[in-house]
């Protein structure tokens, strides 16, 4: 017989959502924060791939396909650029029945040593957001802080935190993966893919 855990689902004060953004005051006096669980569910991995340029969407950076991937050319750095693409989880899915995403970077040019790594998600991202790794933004659902990912190839994992995700409950994300580089670096993002652990 095989057991399979339940999948924690972030956190609750009640009925509402305790999120990175929540605000804590004198409304907290006494509260009762209620982990929330849902049950097992076995789902298949999710291959990014991209066949047309027009699937991906740059602020401040222009994307070119590479090989099952895409590489970002920034004209901005420092969150100020990044290329965001649409994942479907599929009918009855959601972002929180997976437990990572995987990917391979490389960094091609510039300075790429020692840089945090955000992945954000959302259900429309819009051109002129600024991502960055604060906890106090509900867009950044991982951060992996100084990678160096350097000028080589990187397998990567980003674990996506599910007490960020609770509201994330849309079939269809808007998904960026961000290498916090300057503008002067240019790298490749390919083999993304979104699993269960």
């Amino acid at each position: 017989m095989s057991w399979a855990p339940n999948r924690f689902n972030g956190w609750t004060n009640g009925a509402a959502a305790v999120t990175a953004t929540t605000v804590v005051d004198s409304t907290f006096n006494n509260a009762v924060i209620t982990a929330q669980w849902l049950p097992p569910k076995t789902v298949p991995p999710i291959n990014v791939t991209f066949a047309n340029v027009n699937e991906l969407t740059g602020y401040n950076a222009v994307p070119t396909l590479s090989g099952n991937g895409y590489t970002i050319t920034p004209s901005q750095g420092n969150g100020y650029a990044w290329v965001k693409f649409r994942v479907d989880f599929g009918e009855g899915n959601t972002i929180s029945d997976y437990d990572k995403l995987t990917c391979t970077i490389v960094g091609d040019s510039g300075d790429t040593t020692y840089k945090s790594i955000y992945l954000a998600a959302g259900e429309s991202i819009a051109s002129g957001t600024n991502i960055t790794g604060f906890a106090t933004n509900p867009l950044v659902i991982n951060t992996i802080s100084d990678w160096n990912f350097g000028s080589g190839t990187v397998n990567l994992t980003l674990t996506i935190d599910k007490s960020k995700t609770t509201e994330l409950t849309a079939q269809e994300l808007d998904i960026i993966i961000l290498p916090n580089t300057p503008s002067s670096a240019i790298y490749t993002i390919t083999n993304i893919q979104f699993s269960q652990n």
